[in-house]
């Protein structure tokens, strides 16, 4: 039973850890500038696209 236990609580750690990380790479854009121009590689440029940033 108590090992049950300390699976099922590294299993909720490790959930939330992966929610948090891939919390931040998706925030909503509105325009072209709410995107980072830092995150693309020349020459690509930042676009907004269904409120994703995306590489264009």
């Amino acid at each position: 039973m108590a090992g049950n236990l300390k699976i099922v609580y590294a299993l909720m750690i490790l959930v939330s850890l992966i929610l948090v990380v891939t919390s931040h790479s998706f925030l909503p854009c509105v325009t072209k500038d709410d995107c980072a121009y830092d995150e693309c590689i020349s020459p690509r440029k930042p676009t907004c696209y269904l409120e994703t940033c995306h590489c264009l």
